[in-house]
């Protein structure tokens, strides 16, 4: 039995791409080290599952069907940019959702609950709604100026205007590696209000 990575997360639309591809050449010019997100693999993952056999996906799919059928779409904003763990210590560059996202953490928590009716761990930790636009990937992070340098951006991109989206829908996910690095494929789409 073959065992596929798979996720559940939102695809975000060509203007929130742009948006972040933006910010990510603005970062690329005065940092080093840093593992970049690909423009095709930008996403909102909002259930992580790990290797799931294959004969279980169908059943994935189906729970995460339900659990968005009742819901309408919504908005959100996507602005700003944040640094985990911390803007001191930064591992991983991301932008943020401004508006919206109370309402995306609702639409995550269902998919949560129909999750571990279907066997998976319940998430651990309190939903943050992110777009990862870069990894840090040198042990010892940034120098003390390039740190100063990704504190400014944040700071002003806090007072910038975002880029609105419309979740309509959520995709499940698998992830697997080829030469060029890492691929994410769609198995399934689910819309938001159907069935």
């Amino acid at each position: 039995m073959k065992n596929l990575r798979t996720f559940v997360a939102v695809d975000v639309s060509s203007a929130v791409r742009r948006y972040a591809e933006s910010l990510k050449d603005e970062l690329a010019a005065c940092l080093t080290g840093i593992h970049w997100t690909r423009r095709e693999n930008m996403h909102l993952t909002l259930k992580f599952l790990g290797d799931v056999p294959e004969t279980e996906l169908a059943g994935v799919c189906r729970a995460v069907r339900l659990a968005v059928a009742d819901r309408d779409p919504l908005e959100i904003e996507w602005v700003g940019l944040g640094a985990f763990p911390s803007e001191q210590r930064p591992r991983t560059l991301w932008i943020g959702i401004r508006q919206g996202e109370d309402l995306l953490r609702t639409l995550q928590e269902q998919i949560d609950e129909k999750l571990i009716q279907h066997g998976f761990a319940p998430e651990r930790r309190r939903f943050h709604g992110h777009l990862t636009i870069g990894r840090i990937s040198r042990r010892e992070g940034l120098t003390e100026d390039q740190q100063a340098q990704v504190k400014g951006m944040i700071e002003r991109e806090a007072a910038t205007d975002g880029v609105l989206m419309v979740v309509d829908e959520v995709t499940t996910f698998s992830s697997f590696l080829n030469p060029e690095g890492r691929v994410y494929q769609p198995i399934d789409h689910a819309r938001l209000g159907t069935i």
